[in-house]
């Protein structure tokens, strides 16, 4: 996903005051929720983007992000912390060394073949 970066900053609460107002930062955080937009929502043509980025940006200098809203979209309530619990769930860790030891099997075989073949 083209946002990857922004994981980290959406596990924990940030308050409405430390989004930018105005300025360059602004516009950095309009581009950004332009590109999220989307994939979150692909019908949506470049203005319409655009005006729902401004509208997203303009909800988290009022209430900060995850916005109270966004509750709804949560099975369990949970909008922050989500990447710290999951990395204290016993069952997600065994699913993600076993996810990991995959990853390095087919790495393995993919290089062998790469090998094989020059």
């Amino acid at each position: 996903m083209a946002n990857d970066y922004m994981v980290e900053d959406v596990d924990q609460f940030t308050p409405g005051s430390q989004f930018p107002l105005s300025g360059a930062a602004r516009q950095r955080l309009i581009n950004d929720l332009t590109k999220w937009a989307a994939d979150v929502k692909p019908g949506l043509v470049l203005s319409e983007r655009i005006r729902f980025a401004v509208n997203t940006a303009n909800k988290f200098n009022e209430e900060g992000r995850p916005t109270q809203a966004s509750r709804r979209f949560s099975k369990n309530g949970r909008r922050t912390g989500w990447i710290t619990h999951s990395f204290e769930d016993p069952d997600a860790i065994q699913e993600f060394e076993e996810l990991t030891d995959l990853i390095e099997i087919f790495t393995e075989l993919f290089e062998e073949d790469l090998e094989q073949a020059a």
